[in-house]
């Protein structure tokens, strides 16, 4: 299968590392501020599971895509299978674009 990873623009990339990195906001609030005017498509990967999706846009030992991606990194979105992922500290949250019911609590 296939998943689409979205990036968040050069805009956003350290506010939604702020966000992420102990504050009491979701990050999910974070998305629904940017999207979708703050987020381009980086590309697609092949996987079997959503959870791939992180090591197979990471750039250790080459580039992915066409070369030209940064690694996906937290706040990026994953799309698999018609279901979104905001990449999270550890794991994933889900997030359901554009309502914007998350698992965040």
């Amino acid at each position: 299968m296939l998943a689409t990873i979205y990036h968040a623009d050069q805009t956003i990339f350290r506010d939604t590392l702020f966000y992420m990195n102990g504050s009491t906001i979701c990050p999910v609030e974070t998305v629904q501020e940017f999207w979708p005017t703050h987020y381009y498509v980086a590309g697609t990967v092949e996987i079997t599971d959503y959870h791939d999706t992180f090591e197979a846009s990471q750039n250790l030992d080459s580039g992915w895509g066409d070369g030209n991606q940064r690694s996906t990194s937290v706040g990026d979105i994953v799309e698999s299978d018609g279901r979104y992922y905001i990449v999270a500290p550890v794991g994933y949250d889900p997030i359901d674009l554009p309502t914007w019911e998350s698992a965040c609590v």
